[in-house]
């Protein structure tokens, strides 16, 4: 059963290039860091349009850089600074739609904005389908993005981003049970959807 309602996207105010078009990524470590983050403008949420994935999975990848993934868990939305993608074809051995349609695999050939999420690499992985039956883009990486309040767009919330980071380090500690450094909860595609509350049995 998929969730009804658009998937956990919201926009923000274009924050990155990227040359690559296959594997996006923010451009350097600078543009990504939480020093930049926390000097970024904060735009209004805007949920992404079914139309935004509607396209070749390339341009999607490279448009998601900048975007924010956002999902609720609880009282508590935990949001993520997309920071690194990638694309990937129904043609190539690399992606599960090559290996046809399947009940399991069926999101991968629904209507682009579709979320299709996997076990790969010991853990959960996050994606979204695009033009094309079978193509999609993979979240590979983000960052902790600061919640919003709801009376201003242009004022972080008073100790939202406290509650979004203890969120985030109880569902996603580090391996000996401390706590991650910040700009590494979300860092690979198993640990950003661990630290957002994203589990496959939810969207399966």
């Amino acid at each position: 059963r998929l969730p009804r309602g658009l998937p956990p996207w919201h926009s923000l105010q274009e924050s990155a290039t990227v040359s690559s078009m296959v594997i996006a990524r923010a451009p350097s470590a600078g543009a990504s860091s939480p020093d930049a983050l926390a000097s970024m403008p904060v735009m209004p949420e805007q949920p992404l349009l079914p139309s935004f994935f509607d396209r070749d999975p390339q341009v999607v990848a490279c448009d998601l850089i900048g975007k924010v993934l956002c999902h609720r868990v609880g009282e508590v939305r935990l949001r993520a600074l997309i920071v690194e993608t990638e694309a990937y074809y129904r043609a190539e051995k690399a992606s599960p739609a090559s290996l046809g349609y399947t009940e399991r695999r069926k999101a991968l050939f629904m209507p682009p904005g579709t979320v299709y999420m996997y076990y790969a690499r010991g853990g959960d992985s996050f994606n979204v389908s695009c033009a094309g039956e079978g193509n999609a883009v993979l979240v590979k990486a983000g960052l902790p993005f600061a919640a919003l309040k709801g009376g201003g767009p242009e004022v972080p919330a008073p100790g939202a981003d406290g509650a979004m980071l203890r969120a985030m380090h109880r569902l996603n500690p580090g391996a000996s049970g401390g706590e991650r450094p910040p700009h590494r909860l979300c860092a690979g595609q198993t640990l950003l959807c661990r630290a957002l509350g994203l589990r496959v049995p939810d969207w399966d």
